[in-house]
């Protein structure tokens, strides 16, 4: 086998994964970094999003924020508990992408942030996965799992892949495919060429750069002609993501929690 880069996204999600696995355990929990608390992790009444990255910081990373973060400018505070059949019962993932450094972010006080050079230049967003069975919420509210766009309650959104249960890193794909683009189709590429070369395909009639660049030009026409092969990309990406992490979401539940989007 041919080593050709990452099995993931980059080498600091294969490690964020690798932390988070049962590793043989038939039930558990496991974090990232491994001090984060499930109590500590959450906006502690009215917290800025400075001020909750200030304080997890501090309390999660005490041997410093490069040993943590998954990109120069991506921190993420993560928990994961499951049970036997390697189903998950809790995920929080707790991310926070900005646009300078995540260290120059730090040294930034709440009276920077309120100059707009200082907003600009350091611009966070803050994104969370929630599969909590104890927040199911009212009726059509609280897809599971779902994502939260800021710190605050509603709304909130179904993750991308509805119908997949592999929950865990389809949010992690769902934030490099719009952060890091060009990582996660360096990912893409390397796995779809793996299975081309694999079935021993034609190297001449390989579609996936014609697949990118009909999206990236609008092109419809082309991509309907290339339908079959986009069909076959997701197939082959989502099997490449099954081998990165293989605790679980209870399929049914995913199913009937999407309401009213189910398709039963």
């Amino acid at each position: 086998m041919t080593w050709d880069g990452p099995s993931s996204f980059s080498y600091s999600v294969d490690a964020f994964l690798a932390r988070l696995k049962p590793h043989g355990q038939a039930r558990g929990e496991r974090a990232f970094p491994d001090k984060v608390d499930r109590a500590l992790v959450r906006f502690q009444g009215p917290e800025t999003i400075k001020q909750w990255f200030d304080r997890c910081v501090k309390t999660f990373m005490p041997e410093g924020l490069e040993v943590w973060r998954l990109e120069e400018n991506l921190a993420t505070f993560a928990i994961v508990s499951w049970k036997p059949t390697n189903e998950l019962e809790f995920v929080t993932i707790n991310v926070l992408k900005t646009e300078c450094s995540l260290q120059d972010y730090l040294e930034l006080t709440e009276e920077d942030l309120e100059k707009e050079e200082w907003k600009t230049f350091s611009r966070p967003r803050y994104m969370r996965l929630d599969l909590d069975y104890g927040t199911l919420g009212p009726i059509g509210t609280h897809p599971l799992p779902h994502v939260h766009l800021s710190p605050d309650d509603s709304p909130r959104c179904t993750l991308d892949a509805s119908r997949s249960t592999n929950v865990v890193v389809d949010f992690i794909e769902f934030v490099y495919r719009h952060f890091y683009l060009q990582a996660w189709l360096s990912w893409a590429e390397r796995t779809w060429n793996r299975d081309y070369k694999d079935k021993h395909r034609d190297p001449e009639r390989n579609p996936f750069r014609t697949i990118v660049s009909g999206f990236a030009e609008n092109e419809i026409g082309v991509l309907h002609t290339l339908n079959k092969d986009v069909v076959e990309l997701v197939a082959v990406l989502a099997e490449e993501k099954g081998r990165l992490y293989e605790l679980r979401m209870s399929a049914a539940d995913r199913q009937m929690m999407t309401f009213p989007d189910w398709h039963g």
